[in-house]
């Protein structure tokens, strides 16, 4: 057994040993929480400065989105003009016919189409509307159902003076043919 004076005196050098030991680690900390500390101020530095000179293109591709997603609105509505649409593939389609034209007849004029289809419910609302084609024909989505088919414009004996009925069937397109009177003679 050891005496207690050198018991004691080995414990001060242990302890001494521990001390220097505590102290090296520590200043290795603080040099590493000093560097980290320091690369993230760089970091956040360079994210400030970027989000300031960012933020101008942010409002530019806002901006842009704003106008794209305008521009998709204008050309879905002037191509569809309020057409209801459905996820089933049914609705009606056909072609326009409409004369005479002329008094007299061969005739050179060329009818214009510049007039929709309108699909009512039987309710009397407007189910959608179509324009119809520079050739003659139109194409409306609808979901099943019984509608009265007429125009926008008028003609002097527009299919006999009454709209016409389309039955509409699940998955396919009633094909309804339209032919008007002008009136002239």
């Amino acid at each position: 057994m050891m005496p207690s004076h050198q018991i004691l005196r080995h414990a001060t050098l242990h302890e001494r040993e521990l001390e220097g030991a505590i102290e090296v680690h520590s200043q290795q900390y603080r040099r590493e929480v000093q560097t980290q500390s320091t690369l993230d101020s760089g970091i956040i530095s360079t994210m400030k400065a970027t989000t300031r000179s960012n933020k101008n293109w942010l409002w530019v591709l806002i901006a842009l989105a704003a106008v794209s997603a305008l521009a998709v609105g204008i050309f879905e509505y002037a191509t569809h003009r309020g057409q209801t649409t459905t996820t089933a593939q049914s609705g009606i389609e056909g072609t326009v016919t409409y004369g005479p034209l002329c008094p007299l007849e061969p005739c050179s004029t060329k009818p214009t189409f510049d007039f929709d289809i309108v699909v009512l419910r039987q309710s009397g609302d407007e189910a959608g509307r179509t324009p119809v084609k520079p050739d003659g024909s139109y194409k409306l989505a609808l979901s099943p159902g019984s509608y009265q088919i007429k125009t926008s414009r008028s003609f002097t004996s527009e299919m006999g003076g009454t709209p016409r009925t389309a039955q509409v069937a699940e998955g396919k397109f009633t094909r309804l043919d339209l032919s008007f009177d002008t009136g002239i003679r």
